[in-house]
């Protein structure tokens, strides 16, 4: 029994062995760790991880990943830096470049006391030379979508849903970026510059800018966009500015404001200043098909809200007409729907000639009241509209018109005047007009409808010819109904059939009105040589088909 117990004195060494064997035990513990961390943070390696990480990282977008130059970690406290060279990410098959990103250099100061927290924050970021390529296929496919792919999805769950989403980035550079944007199907082209700027009255981190040209629907088009910092981006509390430049053929844009959330295109309160030779020149950038116009000059504010633009309080001019209303753009439909409410309180008739198909600048078709200019309708498939237009004093020197007023309605290539009416004198003329490009050829059937027009005001033009103030006396009133086919208003009336109806009970003409009308030239020349005298109009009835 006594061999199975330990003696005193044995226990009262193993007393004095316990602490020292708990004491190295615990030196283990810490040391080795230590011992890992140095050999982790200065010893290790990190380019031996290289073709790993990049493995990784291949795995999670669908995309083949490669990092070609070193990474270099600095280790501080609290701030540590890291650089990795030659980064490179795949594009799509069929692409037009084998890579879609490519930079030479990334340089990141991250702040390990928020990382610790669970935020990301960048004291300092730089891309040195990052190259970005967006692009559709021949195919259509955007190789920027990377949920295409099962495994890109975790590539696209880090994009940021909302501002605060974005990591913190105190101050950014950009050296020597580059976007590519082409697309085959629209004609587009675009190269685009990234920089940042450090705004010289302040020491907040760099603005972004971006600048680009190319050609987009073969019109060449240039464009400068700065907007705020990326911090400025990620504080959801103040709206992030904005300001952009835009010059596309003969059209100048300039927007300048705030938007509220940039990453869902909400709260966009910007002022539009927009101006060009031709508002149907719009079409290449907004897909909104206008008629042709004068050269116009626009200002209002521009929103956005879950797929709708709107043009607010737009007010400017249109030739030698003033213009002010509301415009809406829905791009939602399967066919965007353009809706609108227009005035001009001082209205050139010159200026509308795009509504009947005459090119507001050509000089030529001024001699005819209806023009023989083929009418542009491959644009008309493009969209629905509803347009409202009033015209309040009308300056002509042909028609003696006032007063316009006209609905426009678009419904997949059927287009409808609905209707256009003009006060003339104490008489009114309404005039309904449907333009069918639903069928081959063009179709179209108008009503006209005069009521009490008089006379006098018809003959204005020829009364301060021939210094006759009294050539006619009177009012006119009747319908017309008419179906006519071709490319042009003027082919279409050419070659329409349907019913006219005229009437006029009371009142005079002169020898020369009637004679002008009879086209008896040599009676018109006798007028010249004795004289006029008025012809008194008991009833006058004119019906035929």
């Amino acid at each position: 029994m006594r061999r199975l117990l330990p003696s005193v004195k044995t226990l009262h060494s193993l007393s004095f062995r316990v602490p020292r064997v708990l004491i190295a035990v615990g030196l283990i513990c810490v040391i080795t760790p230590l011992l890992g961390l140095l050999y982790f943070f200065y010893l290790f390696d990190w380019n031996n991880a290289r073709d790993s990480l990049a493995t990784s990282a291949s795995a999670r977008a669908g995309r083949k990943i490669v990092i070609q130059g070193d990474l270099r970690p600095t280790w501080g406290w609290p701030v540590s830096r890291l650089s990795a060279g030659g980064l490179a990410v795949d594009n799509v098959a069929g692409g037009s470049a084998p890579l879609m990103i490519q930079i030479e250099r990334i340089d990141a100061a991250i702040d390990l006391r928020s990382l610790l927290k669970g935020d990301l924050k960048f004291t300092e970021l730089t891309f040195i030379k990052p190259q970005l390529l967006l692009e559709r296929t021949a195919q259509g496919a955007a190789n920027w979508r990377f949920s295409d792919n099962p495994a890109g999805a975790v590539a696209l769950a880090l994009v940021p849903e909302d501002r605060h989403e974005f990591p913190i980035i105190e101050r950014l550079a950009i050296d020597g970026g580059e976007i590519l944007y082409k697309d085959p199907a629209r004609k587009t082209d675009l190269r685009i510059a990234a920089t940042s700027i450090r705004g010289a009255a302040d020491n907040r981190a760099q603005r972004i800018r971006f600048t680009g040209k190319g050609i987009v629907q073969e019109q060449a088009l240039r464009f400068d966009l700065t907007g705020g910092s990326v911090l400025e981006l990620r504080n959801s509390q103040a709206p992030y500015p904005l300001s952009v430049s835009l010059v596309a053929g003969d059209t100048h844009a300039h927007v300048v404001g705030t938007i509220t959330d940039p990453i869902a295109m909400k709260g966009l309160d910007v002022t539009l200043n927009i101006r060009g030779s031709n508002a149907a020149d719009l079409f290449p950038l907004t897909g909104i098909a206008l008629l042709p116009t004068p050269p116009y000059a626009l200002e209002g504010q521009l929103g956005y809200v879950d797929g709708v633009w709107e043009f607010r309080q737009v007010s400017g001019h249109m030739g030698h007409s003033d213009l002010t209303g509301d415009l809406r753009w829905d791009v939602r439909p399967k066919r965007p729907l353009l809706t609108g409410s227009f005035t001009s309180q001082k209205l050139d008739l010159a200026d509308i000639k795009g509504f009947i198909g005459a090119r507001a600048d050509d000089e030529d078709q001024d001699a005819r009241i209806l023009p023989d200019v083929p009418l542009d309708i491959s644009r008309l498939a493009a969209m629905d509209a509803n347009v409202d237009f009033h015209g309040v004093r009308i300056i002509s020197t042909k028609l003696p018109l006032d007063n316009l007023h006209a609905r426009f309605l678009l419904e997949d290539r059927l287009l409808k005047v609905v209707p256009a009416r003009f006060r003339t004198g104490s008489g009114d003329i309404a005039l309904w007009l449907t333009i069918n490009a639903r069928k081959a050829p063009v179709q179209i059937v108008g009503k006209l409808e005069v009521r009490r027009v008089p006379i006098a005001t018809l003959f204005k033009n020829v009364a301060k010819a021939t210094g006759e103030p009294n050539l006619a006396s009177g009012s006119i009133g009747g319908t017309a109904d008419l179906t006519g086919t071709g490319m042009s208003l003027r082919d279409m009336l050419a070659t329409s059939q349907g019913n006219l109806g005229l009437g006029m009970e009371g009142g005079q003409l002169s020898q020369i009105v009637i004679e002008l009308i009879g086209l008896d030239v040599a009676e018109s020349v006798g007028y010249l040589l004795a004289g006029d005298q008025p012809v008194p109009i008991r009833c006058v009835i004119a019906d035929f088909k």
